[in-house]
């Protein structure tokens, strides 16, 4: 990556491309890296792929503006590191709907205020960054790192609580358990999860998305062979349990909650966690989605009671310390770059990309 110095020289597509390399490195639900990227005149635009939707965990499509949230972050990140301002401007007029521009110019005297408190720390984070699931050690964080959690994740319309007292993560690890359970009783909710389970090396990376079961810590196999041992392996009972049991192994966990339910405020919310979990990567933390009780609209309302959120809960994350795992796939970035104005990509076949987490 060509780095720029700040007053020097002027932001050039081949830059552009490069802040998009670290984009995609971005989480997503799934990992269905539901994005794609058009690159203008120092200008590039972020738009949600609505073929990559997840309809029935997420309906409203919060999810989905949340994982655009997270690959908006990276770039920023990358252009500040580069030496570049970047500016996002969310849902334009003149734009397709769902759109995210962001201006990419030389920073000036009145360059915007970053919250984050060290680019380069975070950017250097992004290609490591992976979402760890398995069990996690239970030692506790120090008050500095709580205290560093919520500087990295201050912005505008979101919400964060840290938990840590262990009554509270009984309180959230229940809610977990019941939501858990009503999602797996409902055959529309594993037939979605499926589809995105990658149960072989030549699925996995055939697709590069998803997913791939050597990051959920299962053996690669073929997939009709995958899809009736997981029938047989899971049900309600014992994913609830288990989700339940990963969440107790937390040092802590974060809730993000929105204060205005609205696509703004869910892009947001991802910028905000992405830092979270940038910062959590470079103190050599470990995080992973426990969303159930933010997906099942009946176990979330009472969520939200019960810790007192001041919004919707949009996100729950578990942190801790724990070894990592393999890092997952990301889609090449001809897949997901496109012209201005043109469809977006069909799904990709066979690639060469590297992998991401």
């Amino acid at each position: 990556m060509a780095f720029l110095e700040p007053g020097t020289e002027p932001v050039h597509c081949d830059s552009l491309i490069d802040f998009i390399r670290y984009a995609v490195m971005a989480p997503s639900g799934h990992n269905t890296q539901p994005w794609t990227f058009a690159v203008g005149h120092s200008e590039i635009l972020i738009q949600p792929d609505s073929k990559r939707r997840l309809p029935v965990v997420d309906p409203d499509d919060h999810a989905l503006f949340m994982s655009l949230g997270c690959a908006l972050e990276n770039l920023v990140i990358a252009a500040e590191t580069a030496g570049a301002q970047a500016t996002p401007e969310y849902f334009p007029d003149d734009a397709e709907p769902g759109t995210i521009r962001v201006q990419l110019t030389e920073p000036g005297p009145t360059r915007e205020d970053s919250r984050d408190p060290d680019p380069a720390r975070l950017f250097a984070a992004i290609p490591v960054r992976q979402s760890t699931r398995r069990g996690y050690d239970g030692r506790p964080f120090s008050p500095a790192a709580i205290a560093g959690l919520e500087a990295a994740a201050a912005e505008p319309l979101v919400f964060t609580q840290i938990i840590t007292d262990r009554n509270a993560v009984e309180i959230v690890a229940n809610h977990a358990e019941a939501a858990c359970q009503a999602q797996f009783r409902d055959p529309a909710f594993v037939a979605e999860l499926m589809h995105w389970i990658r149960f072989s090396r030549k699925e996995a990376e055939t697709f590069r998305d998803g997913l791939a079961a050597r990051t959920m810590g299962l053996p690669p196999v073929p997939r009709w062979l995958g899809l009736w041992l997981m029938r047989l392996a899971t049900g309600p009972k014992r994913e609830a349990t288990r989700t339940a049991n990963q969440l107790r192994s937390a040092s802590a966990l974060m809730v993000f909650s929105v204060t205005a339910d609205t696509p703004e405020a869910w892009v947001r919310a991802g910028r905000s966690f992405e830092r979270s979990a940038l910062w959590a990567t470079a103190e050599g933390m470990k995080h992973a989605h426990a969303n159930m009780p933010c997906e099942a609209p009946h176990v979330r309302e009472r969520l939200r009671q019960a810790l007192g959120l001041p919004g919707r809960p949009v996100l729950l994350i578990r942190l801790g310390y724990a070894e990592p795992m393999p890092p997952a796939y990301r889609r090449p970035l001809e897949a997901v770059i496109r012209q201005p104005g043109a469809e977006s990509p069909p799904h990709p076949t066979a690639s060469a990309s590297d992998a991401a987490r």
